[in-house]
């Protein structure tokens, strides 16, 4: 018996949601999660894409790997910035206000937040931001790596107003 390449797709599929259902995918199956930006121009089949949901499992994750790491935000790139058979690190599971400050009118993000939750996250402290970009579905991460700038010549890019970060790098 001959197999379609729509039949291929269908196994393929079933064994997908076997493997969601019950936890367990086949080696060659993990790999088939490809990662793509935006707009498609770039893309991967990376080992794996992990989300960590502290500092303390991103530290582990970065302390741990044997293969080349590159972090994702909102894929919004055009740049071939993400792609590797490595792993894509998301930060999705890190996002929203960690604390602010009313007195010095400054707040703290998880790096994984996206801009357009900022403004309400802001508003409910008393803040705002200075500028936003046109894009707000970036992560801050992703926003500040990439220089991205809201309009007018007398604001800066978002890098220009942070005033700290916290990095992890893989000697922790």
């Amino acid at each position: 018996m001959a197999i379609t390449r729509r039949g291929f797709f269908e196994a393929l599929a079933a064994v997908g949601g076997m493997g969601a259902a019950t936890g367990w995918l086949p080696a060659f199956a993990q790999r088939l999660a490809v990662w793509r930006n935006w707009s498609g121009g770039q893309s991967a089949l990376p080992a794996g894409q992990p989300a960590p949901s502290d500092e303390s499992e991103l530290a582990e994750l970065l302390a741990n790997a044997t293969q080349t790491i590159r972090p994702v935000g909102s894929s919004h790139s055009f740049s071939a910035l993400v792609p590797t058979r490595g792993l894509i690190v998301s930060l999705a599971r890190m996002q929203g206000m960690i604390s602010h400050n009313p007195s010095t009118l400054q707040a703290e993000f998880w790096g994984g937040t996206h801009m357009s939750t900022m403004g309400s996250a802001l508003h409910e402290v008393g803040q705002a931001m200075v500028n936003m970009a046109d894009i707000d579905y970036q992560t801050l991460a992703g926003a500040i790596a990439t220089s991205t700038h809201g309009t007018g010549k007398r604001f800066g890019s978002y890098s220009s107003v942070v005033t700290g970060l916290r990095l992890i790098t893989a000697q922790g």
